[in-house]
């Protein structure tokens, strides 16, 4: 048994303040979650071959930022903050809850900004890969080793 052609469709939704993305939705939504894709410097198209893989499990939709693939972007658009709670604005637009946010480079980094003010617990988890802009207020021995820094760094 084979599984069924996963389905693909294109669309522009209008957000706040004049903003519009152009979406690329595959699957189906029928459980009211799925996986959000945020794209890099590349734009889209890398991340689109991922989309679809996962869509034969989960409804996956791919965000193209404004001002790539010559979509509009509007002037007041200029940062990833700008993007951050539109996007969440979005997962709401498309019902979603519980979603998976994959962010890729810069898109790493809209989606770290999203997580920050979801304040609606729209986002369920987070995959960063190799996201950008992301500054820690700690020293990362702190984070992935337990070992005293003496240990890490022994004095001659």
């Amino acid at each position: 048994m084979t599984a069924p052609a996963a389905t693909h469709t294109t669309r522009t939704i209008d957000l706040a303040d004049g903003l519009s993305v152009t979406i690329d939705e595959y699957g189906a939504n029928t459980e009211g979650t799925g996986v959000l894709f945020l794209h890099g410097g590349a734009g889209p198209r890398p991340i689109a071959g991922l989309a679809t893989a996962l869509s034969e499990h989960v409804f996956a939709v791919n965000v193209t930022h404004p001002g790539f693939d010559g979509t509009p972007r509007p002037d007041w658009c200029d940062s990833v903050a700008d993007l951050a709670a539109p996007y969440l604005d979005l997962l709401d637009s498309l019902d979603l809850t519980g979603v998976m946010v994959i962010g890729n480079s810069l898109g790493g980094w809209i989606a770290a900004e999203m997580a920050l003010r979801d304040t609606k617990g729209r986002i369920g988890a987070l995959t960063l890969l190799n996201a950008v802009g992301i500054h820690a207020n700690m020293q990362v021995n702190q984070v992935i080793d337990p070992r005293p820094q003496s240990a890490l760094h022994p004095q001659n």
